[in-house]
């Protein structure tokens, strides 16, 4: 089925350490950023003050402009997997169920484009149709080596294929604007590649920022979390995928920190690639943030963090998103399908655990 996507999965379950729970989701294994900005989710803790790596001199940038999403009305897509669920379970007489479900389908959400996708011009083309003018965001996750061979491996096979990918994505938006997510893992995790492939990476990602901004998108390349690469080499990277062309970029997808940290880390990577710099942040599972000790794949308790929303008040911050669609698996752990596969268990879980 196109709509669903790959999630953010790694070679392990864990960030250092394995957690293999049980099918039965609320009962299963549970387990720095500085300068933090007061964060926009309700569900988040104070936010946590470290040391800035960036100097003063960095600082000293052109001021911020306003949120240029700020009168934009996200687009709620109702033929989602949890809208399909929600009917389903409401006809069947599971009401609490089907109230929980409908938490998450009555918010906008994503639809990811990789390599499961067919005909991804028309996919793009199809849905903004649909929106009417409404803000849809999309996902491009078909990097060739995408996963480094991990949960979701995959990805098509050189940069030939994959600037034709890309074009078509264009061909399908048509210089209508839509909100794009570019390949996510893409920057963060370059492990299995040698020197000249992660050039070569940040060489199609820039392309690609340069072909979809000219077709209307609104890019966003994704930057990993705060929890994860040091600003200083994440702003690197970003540089050499034409960050400066894009919209600016995304944290925490399919993640769990907290927000108050993602923003800190924002702040941290816009001292040094400058404050004009913007960012979007995945809450679609970050309510009670990481487990204690930091899975990836499937985390188990997790919450649905704050609603999508474009009515944002820190800088820089232009959206906050649900890019993984709650329910959308990451791999095959912690009782979970295959890659991408659509677990409505843990959907429910996340509704549920947040006071939904």
């Amino acid at each position: 089925m196109v709509r669903s996507p790959f999630g953010r999965f790694l070679v392990s379950a864990s960030k250092g350490a394995s957690c293999m729970a049980p099918a039965l989701l609320v009962q299963g294994c549970v387990g720095g950023a500085s300068d933090a900005a007061p964060s926009v989710s309700g569900d988040d803790p104070a936010p946590r003050v470290g040391e800035s790596n960036a100097s003063e001199s960095r600082r000293v940038r052109t001021p911020t402009p306003t949120n240029p999403l700020a009168r934009s009305t996200l687009y709620v897509d109702p033929s989602t997997n949890a809208a399909e669920e929600s009917a389903l379970w409401a006809s069947v007489g599971y009401t609490e169920g089907a109230r929980l479900m409908d938490s998450i389908a009555s918010q906008p959400s994503t639809l990811w484009l990789g390599d499961w996708t067919w005909d991804v011009e028309s996919t793009v083309n199809n849905l903004l149709n649909a929106a009417s003018g409404k803000l849809v965001t999309f996902v491009v996750y078909n990097i060739p080596h995408r996963d480094c061979d991990a949960w979701s491996s995959g990805g098509v096979a050189d940069a030939a294929e994959y600037a034709a990918f890309v074009e078509a994505i264009g061909r399908g938006l048509a210089g209508r604007t839509a909100l794009i997510v570019l390949e996510p893992d893409g920057l963060a995790y370059t492990d299995c590649l040698s020197a000249t492939e992660q050039s070569e990476r940040f060489a199609m990602m820039a392309a690609a920022v340069t072909t979809l901004t000219a077709n209307g998108a609104r890019v966003y390349l994704d930057a990993g979390d705060s929890n994860w690469i040091p600003a200083t080499a994440m702003a690197s990277r970003l540089a050499s995928a034409n960050v400066a062309g894009a919209a600016g970029f995304a944290l925490n997808v399919a993640h769990t920190e907290y927000t108050s940290d993602e923003i800190g880390y924002a702040n941290e990577l816009r001292a040094i690639l400058g404050t004009n710099a913007h960012y979007i942040i995945d809450t679609s599972r970050n309510g009670l943030g990481p487990t204690s000790d930091n899975q990836w794949c499937n985390p188990l308790e997790r919450a649905l963090g704050s609603n999508p929303t474009v009515a944002t008040t820190d800088p820089g911050l232009d959206a906050l998103l649900w890019v993984k669609p709650p329910g959308e698996s990451d791999g095959e752990c912690n009782g979970g399908p295959a890659a991408g596969g659509w677990w409505a268990d843990y959907a429910r879980d996340l509704a549920a655990l947040s006071g939904r």
